[in-house]
């Protein structure tokens, strides 16, 4: 990740996993009883690269939460 467009690609490569999550309810963050500080660790590149992406990001997290499909 040391050029925008390796930054770029990062984001995006962490951020369909991500998307996969929240689109089947948590199926392999429940699965593997996986924690809110977890999350943010790997989808930390979106942050920085896409800021509007962030916020979306953001409202999942504390929804996946709120459902039980991420610990807090």
């Amino acid at each position: 990740m040391e050029t925008p467009d390796a930054m770029y690609a990062a984001a995006l490569d962490r951020f369909s996993p991500f998307l996969a999550n929240h689109l089947t309810d948590g199926y392999t963050w429940v699965k593997y009883d996986v924690a809110s500080a977890q999350v943010y660790e790997r989808i930390s590149p979106v942050e920085a690269v896409l800021p509007k992406l962030w916020e979306f990001i953001e409202t999942v997290v504390q929804d996946a939460i709120s459902k039980g499909y991420i610990k807090p």
